[in-house]
């Protein structure tokens, strides 16, 4: 667990005296980038085998902005039509980490989480189009609808990323520094969202624990 997580935990139970049950993790994952216009030509080649193409190399980039990693055997895809991709048993999506669906080809994205989709496109419309992700029991984890703004030879990111914000185009974003797409990364082309925090001596997180507690009892002495 990174260092945040971790202070995040020893700080909520000691100060709320809550319970906090670990194994249950809650499916904070959202579609965070939509290519439904490659460019043209070489310059659209979002999955790396070479070859732009106007349907392969079209995504759907999920982000997991939870501090729990999720499975998502037997999650789908959905446009505004049917299922475009059902993800397979064993998917696992760890925590500020990126999973992106191409629509086919074959990519070479070195240390890139991926998958082409399961029934061989994504058919994303280049206007008026939505985007549905489920999980295995059919409840909506998200939903993300574009009109023009999807056919401008660049993706949709959302912006921030891992937030409730809207979706905006790539270019445009300032860590992005002029790039059409990011797929499998962050704008600023990280492959985790965060970056994982050097571990601290066991020690500090009891020093951590106890200031905790103090700030505890002096929020106690304040309420009277």
């Amino acid at each position: 667990m990174k260092l945040r997580g971790k202070f995040i935990v020893w700080f909520l139970v000691l100060l709320l005296g809550a319970s906090i049950n670990l194994s249950e993790a809650l499916a904070f994952i959202a579609i965070n980038e939509i290519l439904a216009d490659p460019p043209a030509g070489i310059a659209g080649d979002a999955n790396g085998d070479g070859v732009g193409s106007s349907t392969q190399d079209e995504f759907v980039e999920l982000l997991n902005f939870g501090a729990n990693n999720e499975d998502l055997s037997g999650w789908y895809l959905n446009d505004a039509v049917k299922t475009r991709h059902v993800f397979p048993y064993g998917t696992v999506l760890a925590a500020d980490q990126y999973l992106v669906v191409f629509g086919g080809g074959t990519p070479v994205l070195p240390g890139v989480n991926y998958q082409v989709a399961s029934t061989g496109t994504l058919s994303l419309n280049n206007t008026t189009e939505e985007v549905f992700f489920y999980n295995n029991n059919g409840q909506l984890i998200d939903h993300v609808s574009y009109g023009a703004e999807g056919g401008k030879n660049q993706s949709l990111a959302r912006y921030p990323e891992g937030s409730a914000a809207g979706f905006v185009l790539h270019s445009t974003i300032p860590e992005a520094q002029g790039k059409l797409f990011s797929p499998g990364r962050s704008v600023a082309g990280q492959l985790a969202l965060f970056m994982a925090a050097p571990e601290l001596p066991g020690y500090w997180y009891f020093i951590l624990a106890a200031m905790g507690v103090a700030f505890r009892n002096k929020f106690k002495e304040k309420l009277g």
